[in-house]
């Protein structure tokens, strides 16, 4: 039985096109929670983690229930 992957969502602060792109909170929820719950509807993936070296993110993620990787 083939071993199943882990979804990993790179999210940072930084970005230089769209500064804090990932805590838009245009439809009420920030984009890495609705990145993070339609990755979570995946049936072939063991989980999902946030990736990520900002701890406004990470509280963000851990604020929803997301499991976050600090870098």
């Amino acid at each position: 039985m083939p071993t199943k992957a882990i979804i990993a969502i790179p999210a940072r602060l930084a970005s230089q096109r769209l500064p804090r792109k990932m805590m838009l909170a245009d439809t009420g929820r920030p984009l890495v929670e609705h990145t993070w719950r339609n990755a979570a509807q995946a049936t072939q993936a063991a989980g999902v983690v946030v990736v990520t070296d900002d701890p406004e993110i990470q509280a963000t993620v851990e604020g929803f229930g997301g499991q976050v990787v600090m870098t």
